[in-house]
């Protein structure tokens, strides 16, 4: 089921409900990363170690601070090889294992998708 916010925003928004869903599945993991060796080495490391993992380096944001400078950390997001794969708690450990040592990691989010709707915002693809 969707949820329409026409009344607050004036315009439709669209948000999967996962209380409402009959179908609940992780199709990847937002990582932020600290960004201090650089895009393009950071960039390559992530891909090094997803390496033959069930996920894959998909997209790579530097968000803002409130201020508007940017931040430290990186945003990486790693989405499942297979478009009708459900990302398995050790699927991520393996991810997980595959960077240790090449990236350091601060934060990871599960990036969920209710009834065939993503429940999380799409990023710039790499």
């Amino acid at each position: 089921m969707v949820l329409e916010h026409a009344k607050v925003t004036g315009f439709k928004e669209q948000w999967a409900l996962r209380s409402t869903a009959s179908r609940c599945r992780v199709v990847g993991v937002d990582l932020w990363v600290d960004g201090s060796m650089g895009e393009e080495r950071m960039i390559a490391a992530a891909r090094q170690g997803a390496g033959d993992t069930h996920l894959r380096l998909s997209a790579a944001m530097e968000p803002k601070t409130t201020d508007g400078d940017f931040s430290d950390y990186v945003r990486l997001r790693f989405v499942a090889r297979r478009d009708d794969a459900h990302v398995t708690d050790e699927a991520i450990s393996e991810l997980l294992a595959g960077l240790s040592g090449k990236v350091s990691w601060s934060q990871l989010l599960k990036l969920e998708e209710f009834d065939g709707v993503p429940a999380f915002v799409p990023l710039p693809r790499l």
